[in-house]
């Protein structure tokens, strides 16, 4: 039976560039569980959530599903606070 295996030191070589070559190797920017601050450009606020998910399509936060186009539109997420806010002056 075949299963999702991570990726780690051990594998091959081969099985990596495979991976790659087939377009199935992804890299995600943010953990489960991770504390993030997104932008709320409308609203002119940065609000706290945290990542419950992460897809190829979106990421979910505090339990609402965005898109990566959407998160864009509204200002992006970020590590810290003052860097959210500081896109938001921007």
């Amino acid at each position: 039976m075949e299963r999702t295996e991570k990726i780690t030191r051990g594998t091959p070589k081969e099985v990596l560039d495979s991976s790659i070559a087939m377009g199935k190797a992804y890299m995600f920017p943010y953990y489960i569980n991770e504390s993030v601050w997104i932008c709320m450009h409308d609203s002119k606020r940065a609000v706290n959530v945290f990542v419950t998910d992460v897809s190829v399509h979106g990421v979910q936060l505090s339990g609402a599903w965005y898109t990566w186009d959407e998160i864009k539109k509204n200002g992006g997420i970020y590590q810290s606070e003052f860097d959210a806010l500081r896109s938001i002056t921007m």
